[in-house]
C-alpha cells in the first residue's frame, strides 16, 4: 500500500510540474518556449560538475555548456525574478533571482554570475520541508557563503548585460550563463 502511495503522489506531482498553476513547462510565449522550458526544469539530477567561479564568469554566451553544475559564491542580493513568459506572466510564481559574487570583497552586479530558483523548484522542495521562498531566502543566506546546484543556461536576453559578453546595455552580471533552475543550495 505505501508503494502505490508513493508512486500515486510522484506521478501526481510530476503531472502537476509539467502544468503548474496552469501554465505550461514553456510559459506562455510561443517564441520563447523552448527557453522557457529550459528554465522550468524540475528533474533533480543525480550528478553534478563542479565548476570555479572563475570558470563560470568567464562562459560567454557562445559557450553551449547545458550540464548540471555546482559552484560556490558569496550571495550578494536576493530578489524577485518578476513577471516572465516561462511563468505566464504570474504575479504570484515568481523566480527567486540570487546574485552571486566570487567573494565578499565583490560587492557589484557586473561580478554576479545569476541563480534564479524557479516557482516549480519552490514547490517541490516545500513539498520535503525545506522553504526556497525569497523572504526565507533573503533571511538565511544574504551576505553568506553558499554552494549552489543546478542546471547551466545561457539567457540570451542579457548577452547584453553581460560583462563578458561586451554587452551594449547595462553591465549587472558577469556572464549571461545562469544557474537556472537551481535545484538546491546549502549555506557553507
Amino acid at each position: 500500500m505505501k508503494l502505490l502511495i508513493i508512486l500515486t503522489f510522484l506521478s501526481l506531482t510530476t503531472h502537476a510540474q509539467e502544468l503548474y498553476h496552469n501554465c505550461p513547462l514553456g510559459g506562455d510565449n510561443p517564441r520563447t518556449a523552448s527557453k522557457d522550458s529550459l528554465k522550468n526544469r524540475y528533474e533533480i539530477p543525480s550528478y553534478y560538475t563542479p565548476l570555479s567561479f572563475d570558470d563560470m564568469a568567464k562562459m560567454t554566451y557562445d559557450d553551449t555548456s547545458a550540464y548540471p553544475a555546482v559552484i560556490e559564491g558569496y550571495v550578494i542580493l536576493v530578489k524577485s525574478g518578476g513577471k516572465e513568459t516561462c511563468n505566464c506572466h504570474s504575479a504570484t510564481d515568481l523566480d527567486v533571482h540570487i546574485e552571486l559574487t566570487k567573494d565578499s570583497s565583490y560587492t557589484e552586479a557586473k561580478d554576479a554570475i545569476i541563480v534564479e530558483i524557479s516557482p516549480r523548484i519552490q514547490a517541490l522542495m516545500k513539498a520535503q520541508g525545506i522553504d526556497y521562498s525569497m523572504s526565507h531566502l533573503k533571511q538565511t543566506i544574504l551576505h553568506k557563503r553558499v554552494r549552489v546546484y543546478g542546471y547551466l543556461f545561457s539567457d540570451s536576453e542579457h548577452k547584453v548585460n553581460s560583462s563578458v559578453d561586451d554587452g551594449k546595455g547595462l553591465i549587472w552580471r558577469a556572464t549571461c550563463k545562469e544557474l537556472h533552475p537551481c535545484v538546491m543550495l546549502e549555506v557553507l
